[in-house]
């Protein structure tokens, strides 16, 4: 699937969001959160093999707080994009919940 030049814009500028955030700004940390719930909850989702309710599924707010994580841990310019590393981040800590 090719990303089209829109889609690579949005990520760049999550990622600008996600490097403002880890410099300590809680508003750019807020829209990093904010932009990535659809993400955090289709990942969440994919991998608990059901459709998850933000009211009352624990796997959501793990992976919730795996993103914030996530946005602590990104290493801008590594090669992966942020969404791939939180996608990694948010498996890892959905492996440890089930366990």
């Amino acid at each position: 699937m090719t990303a089209t030049l829109q889609q690579l814009e949005q990520l760049e500028e999550l990622e600008n969001w996600v490097i403002q955030a880890q410099a300590g700004d809680s508003q750019a940390r807020e829209k990093v959160l904010v932009q990535s719930q659809a993400f955090v909850a289709r990942v969440a989702a994919r991998y608990a093999r059901r459709y998850l309710h933000w009211s009352n599924d624990d796997e959501l707010s793990v992976a919730w707080l795996a993103l914030n994580e996530a946005i602590d841990q990104f290493r801008p310019g590594s090669g992966t994009s942020f969404l791939a590393f939180a996608k990694v981040v948010i498996r890892r800590r959905l492996v440890d919940y089930f366990r």
